[in-house]
């Protein structure tokens, strides 16, 4: 039996022909449901032939992977793996492109959530409705139902799992969330992932919002604590004494401008060379800092060692923090 006589006896039913205009494209849809792009015809396969008359149907509207798998195979008991699903769609795209290149641009993929057949020229943008509006600096940022990022009415190059974090974020602007609080966003309760894939995401969020905001990103970071949005602010359920602002810079002992974001890594605490502890008293001294945040970052580091720091470098300067010196110097209150 030829393919055309075994998909004659599964006959879809007669529907209305229509035709949709996308650009220089023209894709017409005759009542048997063949389709054809500017009169040339697509070979789909009776497989391929109800999965895009169902996203034509329905086009504007994003399609889950399980709804097409019912399309073609019903309720099953065991339904086909989600990669058939990615076969007969790129299938489609490619059949698509042998009438013309840019016809397989009217199928948008969106990682982990489906695909969704992109509406006609001139049609409202009804389908996909919007989850979250922000400004900053005077930039309007439109997060939409798709988990897709605008700024500046320009798509950003930020992934679903990145722009559900950066709802986050921005629906708290300016308090601190800590990976967990970030991790809960972005999984659903009980997936073990490694925590360390919060800072990957936030690496490359910087990085898109970067092009948007040149050497001022609003994704920002308190070492050792977490991640804030925009300016700021203090979390009333947090502890006052380790909120503070990672950018403010003040005059360091070299007479560079230095910040909190210049502290050495945890790793890197054994050695205490003497700009290092300089640095510490300086942006403690100035507010740069809290006192509290530097002794929970660094466990070897003691109030009392701290305040010796201090002393000796506003008694005899920057030489009297080397540890071998320091008993050269007899220690004074500090100022």
């Amino acid at each position: 039996m030829s393919v055309v006589e075994r998909t004659g006896t599964h006959a879809a039913p007669q529907r209305d022909p229509i035709q949709l205009t996308y650009g220089e494209l023209v894709f017409k849809i005759a009542s048997s449901g063949q389709v054809s792009v500017n009169e040339i015809s697509a070979k789909f396969t009776p497989s391929e032939q109800k999965l895009f008359l169902y996203m034509m149907d329905r086009r504007g509207h994003l399609q889950s992977k399980a709804s097409l798998k019912r399309v073609i195979d019903g309720n099953k008991e065991h339904p086909p793996l989600d990669k058939v699903i990615d076969t007969h769609i790129h299938h489609i795209r490619m059949r698509l492109a042998a009438c013309h290149p840019a016809a397989r641009q009217v199928i948008s993929t969106h990682p982990r959530r489906g695909y969704m057949l992109a509406l006609e020229d001139g049609a409202e943008l009804q389908s996909v409705a919007t989850k979250l509006e922000s400004v900053h600096e005077g930039v309007p940022i439109v997060i939409n139902g798709l988990d897709e990022v605008f700024i500046g009415g320009q798509r950003a190059r930020i992934t679903p799992d990145e722009a559900r974090l950066l709802t986050t974020l921005i629906s708290k602007s300016g308090i601190i969330h800590t990976r967990q609080m970030l991790l809960d966003a972005r999984h659903e309760e009980g997936t073990h992932v490694d925590p360390k894939i919060i800072d990957v995401h936030a690496c490359r969020m910087r990085k898109a919002l970067g092009a948007f905001f040149p050497g001022n990103p609003p994704l920002r970071t308190v070492w050792g604590r977490g991640y804030y949005f925009g300016e700021l602010r203090l979390d009333p359920s947090a502890n006052p004494t380790v909120c503070f602002d990672p950018k403010k810079t003040i005059t360091g002992p070299l007479g560079m401008k230095i910040c909190a974001e210049d502290l050495p890594s945890e790793a890197q605490d054994t050695r205490w060379v003497i700009r290092r502890k300089a640095v510490i008293v300086l942006l403690v001294e100035k507010g740069g800092i809290p006192l509290p945040y530097v002794l929970a970052k660094y466990p070897g580091l003691s109030a009392a060692e701290y305040a010796e720091w201090r002393a000796l470098y506003h008694s005899h300067g920057l030489s009297a923090l080397r540890t071998t010196r320091t008993g050269d110097y007899a220690l004074s209150a500090p100022i």
